[in-house]
């Protein structure tokens, strides 16, 4: 009869307990064991093999790579067989390359009649980078995140990788914390395989993030603050624009539609103007605009704070009691 040691036992309740005290946890994968030793960069593990890769791509064509130029700039190191799920356990040189065959052929079905810069690409279930590790050293510089249900591959990501990636914990329900429309590219290489529940869920997830209805719905929002005629949300478009043209780290398709956002505002008043013109309607937008006071009596609000402060310069009127104090207060030429 087998009987576990009682210092065995107790590490084993101590564990159990430890997940029951945060849900979350439940919904992670976490092995309470250290990271092994790492190996050398994967030039080092070069195993005598060609060393250019005649590479078949998605539309039936081929590419060649040169295998030894691009273990050159990955000088990350290689994880051990048990910090990389087992992918070609003992074939070092065969995992790096089975990562690079599987962006290259990503890199190109996404490239394909499109100009890249600086793309952003999500692996999902990342393990400890086996793709991610790729996308970092293209020769495009690409915006790069993996994520992964087991906290010890993310946090070999962290360690190991080059700081650029974004290496975060994922839980079994379909959820990551990401805006919706910020990613180019989401992969996912063997991870539904092992989904027994909430697939459709994640694809919905994923599908959220991706690019597909960002621009529509970015040219609704353009429209709704036509129709506001907001003189902040004018202000709010031109300071996308102005974000496009400073913040490089953009992704090219975001960039091009912050930039786009002057242009369809424009576009828009133009359009109510000719559909109020041609219907003998009035244009709201157009009419308040027209107004004198362009500060929407703002200036004039902002005058009277000042003269409140002045007046309660240590004590103030009291929290949250600024508009009955205004209100009450005869200030000449009330806004």
């Amino acid at each position: 009869m087998h009987t576990t040691p009682p210092d065995d036992l107790q590490r084993q309740v101590q564990h159990l307990s430890w997940l029951a005290s945060d849900p979350v946890r439940q919904l992670t994968r976490l092995r309470s064991v250290e990271l092994a030793p790492i190996l050398p960069p994967a030039l080092e593990h070069y195993d005598g093999s060609p060393k250019t890769l005649s590479l078949r791509l998605l539309d039936g064509s081929t590419r060649s790579i040169d295998l030894m130029a691009r273990a050159a700039k990955d000088v990350s190191p290689i994880p051990a067989s048990v910090d990389r799920e087992d992918y070609f356990p003992k074939y070092h040189w065969s995992y790096w390359r089975s990562g690079l065959i599987d962006f290259e052929r990503v890199r190109h079905a996404f490239g394909k009649g499109r100009s890249l810069d600086r793309p952003s690409l999500l692996d999902l279930g990342s393990a400890s980078g086996r793709v991610v590790r790729h996308a970092l050293t293209a020769d495009e510089p690409w915006a790069v995140a993996g994520c992964d249900i087991d906290q010890r591959n993310v946090d070999w990501m962290l360690q190991h990788l080059p700081r650029e990636l974004l290496a975060f914990q994922n839980t079994i329900f379909p959820h990551l914390p990401l805006p919706d429309a910020s990613v180019d590219v989401v992969t996912a290489f063997s991870v539904f395989t092992h989904f027994d529940k909430l697939e459709d869920a994640w694809l919905l997830e994923l599908r959220r993030i991706g690019w597909r209805w960002a621009a529509p719905l970015f040219a609704v929002m353009i429209f709704a603050v036509v129709l506001t005629a907001s003189r902040t949300g004018i202000v709010g478009v031109v300071l996308l624009a102005l974000w496009a043209v400073v913040d490089r780290r953009l992704a090219r398709p975001t960039r091009l539609l912050l930039l786009a956002a002057p242009l369809l505002y424009a576009l828009a008043w133009f359009g109510m103007a000719e559909w109020a013109r041609l219907s003998q309607h009035t244009f709201g937008g157009a009419a308040r605009l027209a107004a004198g006071d362009i500060s929407s009596s703002r200036f004039g609000i902002w005058q009277n704070t000042l003269a409140l402060i002045a007046h309660q310069p240590w004590a103030g009127v009291g929290f949250g009691e600024f508009n009955l104090a205004w209100t009450l207060t005869p200030f000449p030429g009330r806004p």
